[in-house]
């Protein structure tokens, strides 16, 4: 962690200015978003072209290498933060951010279909009670945990 670093990611909040970069974005003043553990990721490199920006060389760490959401305001690229809907609430919304994304990449990467079991062991933790939801009622699978 650097110096001085400003902690924090599964931050959501609402976008309160555009710099100029932002001009092709999707993103727009007013919208509610999130900023996930990984802040951006060059996009160029052979693990961002392989869609394994999680371990791009260049990527910026929310609250590690670059300042985190423990803050009234953070900056993040356009391109890289989560559009949240409005009616999901702030602490609904930011543990997905981070701790969804990671159980929600373990169930994908399974190979688990609709009605296959799946065991997860530690259930009741952070992530485990997050992967028995998102497993059951968003995949379809029969969790046991």
């Amino acid at each position: 962690m650097k110096a001085g670093q400003i902690g924090g990611h599964e931050g959501v909040g609402v976008v309160t200015q555009l710099g100029p970069s932002c001009e092709n974005s999707d993103v727009k003043i007013g919208d509610r978003v999130g900023i996930k553990w990984i802040a951006s990721a060059c996009g160029n490199c052979a693990p961002c072209l392989s869609g394994a920006d999680g371990i791009c060389p260049k990527a910026e760490i929310s609250g590690f290498t670059c300042p985190g959401t423990f803050q009234e305001y953070v900056l993040a690229p356009a391109h890289y933060v989560t559009p949240i809907p409005n009616g999901m609430a702030n602490e609904v919304a930011a543990p997905l951010l981070c701790g969804g994304v990671t159980v929600y990449s373990a169930l994908k990467k399974s190979k688990a279909q609709p009605g296959d079991w799946v065991v997860i062991a530690g259930a009741g933790g952070g992530l485990g009670h997050l992967g028995i939801q998102l497993g059951s009622r968003g995949m379809g699978f029969r969790m046991i945990g």
